[in-house]
């Protein structure tokens, strides 16, 4: 199984490198596809895979500023090499997926932790 094939919604990756599938003969690589390949390596930034489409591909999506200043949007299946797995750096249950939701007040004075709908009603 090729790593690509492990990675879940929610796993973390960062672009380190050109696929190495590129060097194969007869790999086809779309020029914009490696145009963003590279630009998401010179950006070192992580990515989250936030779908496993129907064929098991792992997407994942970005944005990348314009020149104008404006946002371009990009979507990209991962089915090759050239990136690594990165450690999800959030302590669990802090609102991970699957943990226990936090609720801020905006005014920084309290933090409410837990699931809210199971709290006793104090109007009743």
């Amino acid at each position: 199984m090729a790593a690509w094939q492990e990675l879940r919604v929610g796993d973390r990756l960062r672009p380190v490198a050109a696929p190495p599938e590129r060097q194969q003969p007869g790999y086809l690589l779309p020029a914009e596809t490696a145009e963003l390949w590279r630009v998401l390596v010179a950006r070192r930034r992580p990515l989250r895979v936030y779908e496993v489409d129907a064929c098991g591909a792992p997407r994942v999506k970005c944005r990348i500023r314009t020149d104008t200043g404006g946002w371009e949007y990009h979507f990209l299946a991962i089915t090759h090499g050239g990136w690594v797995r990165v450690a999800d750096d959030r302590p669990r249950g802090d609102a991970s997926p699957g943990g226990v939701p936090s609720i801020f007040d905006h005014e920084g004075v309290s933090r409410i932790v837990g699931d809210l709908a199971e709290q006793p009603n104090s109007d009743a």
